[in-house]
């Protein structure tokens, strides 16, 4: 698991199944963003009121709609107000997690695709998004409107 920036945390599977990890970062909320995961046991299932958990079943960028980008983002906001730490994960941590991770980047740093990519590559290098989900970030509203007021 690798802590990307703020109260966000970027991992796969097994990071959300650790205990040391989940408790030693104060994780109370896990994102799942990977059909695969969704069927497993994850930690809250052994301590239901550690954590709240929000699965997504994404099988690839077909399945990642707007309102999953806007929601996440928006779970990352409120477990900020809490002080609480969000993992976002999907089975590895390198391609369906990371994305969101770079919509919470853009919308709240006003970053370029660029800027936030090579970012979240110095902190986790194993990222490596698909082109289509790149592609897929540009034609969201609120990175259509981060990525014109910076210009």
């Amino acid at each position: 698991m690798t802590h990307i920036i703020d109260n966000v945390f970027l991992g796969s599977y097994w990071d959300s199944m650790c205990p040391q990890i989940i408790d030693g970062n104060n994780i109370r909320y896990v994102i799942s963003v990977s059909y695969e995961c969704n069927s497993m046991p994850h930690y809250n299932h052994y301590k239901p009121d550690a954590v709240l958990h929000q699965r997504y079943d994404i099988l690839g960028d077909q399945d990642m709609k707007p309102f999953i980008f806007e929601t996440i983002y928006q779970t990352i906001k409120q477990a900020q107000q809490e002080g609480k730490g969000v993992l976002i994960h999907c089975v590895h941590g390198m391609h369906r997690s990371p994305t969101f991770v770079l919509y919470y980047l853009l919308r709240r740093y006003q970053a370029t695709i660029d800027e936030s990519l090579n970012y979240l590559k110095q902190r986790r290098p194993v990222v490596d998004p698909p082109i289509n989900y790149l592609n897929l970030l540009l034609t969201l509203p609120k990175v259509k409107q981060t990525l014109l007021s910076i210009k």
